[in-house]
């Protein structure tokens, strides 16, 4: 097991970064003002599983492209999830989720607890993500309905300063958007960047101790 995976799961158990990590790659409007991460009480309940996955030493999170048929987000990155049945707690429906997306059955992660939860305006839901550590991938078996494709993303390859921003038309107003450009014509960015966002955070701040203790 890779030794970052030991350290997050005690990490996570901790206080988090919460929004101060989400903030660094959430869409800003022309004054800098953020939408809200307050949900209001009639917000819709998700969850996702940002799950860990390891070959060779090296640590990547799977992510999915979700189908245009979807009506929220469609033909974005985005870990598997979805809303929250009657009476689930937020890991079944990581869980769940991630099994009829991809196939995936819990049997084959290892969960490490869950990341600090956001708030999205445009599909007013609230998001759970649980994260979760995989070193033998299985066979990945696509939902059509709702995945396009799926892709693995180095951790190293997300870390902030390989993070990007351009100014974008979005639904009629202007706002400076961080992303990250993957070996891939669609960006990664909104959700599912702010999430990963506050992983990356604590990964930063694993291999700052590594490098501190290598040069001690």
């Amino acid at each position: 097991m890779h030794p970052f995976i030991p350290y997050l799961q005690q990490r996570l158990g901790q206080s988090l970064p919460g929004p101060t990590a989400q903030r660094l790659m959430a869409p800003r409007f022309a004054g800098g003002e953020l939408r809200s991460f307050v949900a209001p009480d009639h917000a819709r309940r998700s969850a996702v599983l940002a799950l860990i996955c390891e070959k060779e030493s090296t640590l990547s999170l799977l992510l999915t492209l979700r189908s245009e048929r979807l009506a929220s987000h469609k033909g974005q990155f985005s870990f598997p999830g979805g809303r929250m049945e009657e009476g689930e707690s937020t890991l079944q429906t990581a869980l769940r989720e991630t099994e009829e997306e991809v196939g995936i059955t819990p049997d084959h992660v290892q969960v490490l607890g869950a990341l600090s939860e956001l708030y999205t305006p445009p599909s007013n839901s609230q998001i759970f993500p649980i994260v979760a550590y995989c070193n033998d991938l299985p066979t990945l078996q696509h939902s059509p309905h709702e995945v396009q494709e799926t892709r693995l993303v180095a951790l190293d390859d997300l870390l902030h300063r390989h993070a990007v921003e351009e100014e974008w038309d979005y639904r009629g107003t202007i706002m400076t958007v961080p992303f990250w450009r993957l070996d891939h014509p669609t960006p990664l960015w909104g959700a599912t960047a702010i999430i990963i966002s506050e992983l990356v955070a604590m990964y930063q701040d694993w291999l700052d101790t590594q490098q501190t203790r290598a040069h001690s």
